[in-house]
């Protein structure tokens, strides 16, 4: 903190010294205030620019990271929408994957159901057919 400086009745009443000598001690007490003020002077602008620079590179700095949020933030949406678009898609693959295989399943019944038909008219003619030739077996016989 700067010194206060003294006036010239406070030093000369304390040195003892009165306006008659002409105060030459008086002028060198101030040369030597004015030059303790000038270095505090000097002192509190070198503080002040370096405060001034502090202050300049936070804000360069918060600016910074204001932008790169921006950046990433649009980033992350633009990456959500993606995500988003990629799980829908697979979601209508997945509904056209699970429509295909219920039309497969309905055609293996259908076939199945077509096959067991066909098997039962088989079964049916073929019992026909061993009974007719069991009845003209029978009646070889009986005519032999």
């Amino acid at each position: 903190p700067p010194k206060k400086a003294k006036g010239k009745a406070d030093k000369a009443s304390k040195n003892g010294e009165g306006d008659a000598k002409g105060g030459s001690g008086d002028e060198s007490d101030d040369a030597e205030a004015r030059a303790e003020l000038i270095r505090t002077a000097a002192s509190l602008k070198l503080e002040a620019q370096d405060e001034a620079a502090t202050k300049d590179d936070f804000l360069r700095r918060t600016e910074q990271i204001k932008h790169f949020w921006g950046i990433e933030k649009k980033t992350m949406e633009s990456k959500k929408l993606q995500l988003f678009e990629k799980e829908d898609a697979l979601k209508a693959l997945d509904d056209t994957h699970q429509s295909e295989l219920d039309v497969y399943k309905e055609r293996i019944k259908h076939l199945l159901h077509e096959h067991q038909d066909e098997l039962a008219r088989k079964k049916t003619d073929a019992e026909k057919e061993l009974a007719s030739l069991q009845r003209s077996d029978r009646w070889e016989e009986r005519d032999v």
